[in-house]
């Protein structure tokens, strides 16, 4: 009974620590492009309310969306408190990351990146 209750907690840490996934590798590198540019991030998440709300079990992960770390958080509290606090905050931070690389490359800042690197904002063509 014992080990399968660690290999639940293991199982469970591991859940919680998934959360914090950050960017793909060209990502990031697209994600420095857009910092080298000067522009300003897309800021939805607020790191440290992320992480204050994480002293409450799973609190902070309900606030940045990720409802399995909120569940793993919540049935291992209080020592998900050793984790979880740094855990929401890195998350808010990726978070934050991709909605910023996400606006940049695929949403209504493709021009102000492009026009930043020097390269002429695309335009529609006449009559669409």
């Amino acid at each position: 009974m014992g080990r399968v209750v660690l290999v639940a907690a293991l199982a469970a840490v591991a859940a919680c620590a998934s959360a914090c996934r950050g960017l793909e590798p060209w990502q990031e590198a697209e994600y420095q492009n857009i910092k080298a540019a000067g522009l300003p991030p897309v800021e939805p998440k607020s790191p440290v309310t992320a992480g204050a709300l994480n002293i409450l079990p799973g609190i902070g992960d309900a606030y940045n969306g990720v409802w399995a770390a909120f569940a793993c958080n919540l049935l291992l509290w209080p020592l998900s408190v050793i984790w979880g606090i740094p855990e929401a905050a890195a998350t808010a931070e990726n978070i934050n990351k991709q909605e910023t690389w996400s606006y940049y490359y695929r949403g209504d800042g493709k021009p102000q990146l492009e026009a930043a690197r020097g390269k002429p904002a695309r335009t529609a063509p006449a009559g669409q």
